[in-house]
């Protein structure tokens, strides 16, 4: 896969968790939800969140027995970076 690809999937990713004000432990999104607003392979989408978490992107924490997914301020500010 090429850069310019990565780079577009991961901002697909990175905007609506911002749109959506995923942006704290408590107003994080599970996997399901991110899938569900994003449309991606799950597979695809489980690649791109860990290369977001391990770009410092987003965080991934477990509430309850569920992972959740939400964007650290660079990620926030990445997201925000397309409108400007």
């Amino acid at each position: 896969m090429m850069a310019r690809e990565i780079i577009n999937e991961t901002l697909r990713i990175l905007i609506p968790l911002n749109n959506f004000g995923a942006i704290s432990e408590d107003r994080s999104l599970t996997f399901s939800q991110i899938q569900s607003i994003v449309k991606l392979n799950p597979l695809k989408l489980k690649e791109y969140l860990n290369l977001l978490e391990r770009r410092g992107y987003i965080r991934r924490i477990i509430s309850g027995g569920i992972e959740k997914y939400y964007l650290t301020p660079l990620g926030i500010i990445t997201a925000l970076s397309i409108f400007s």
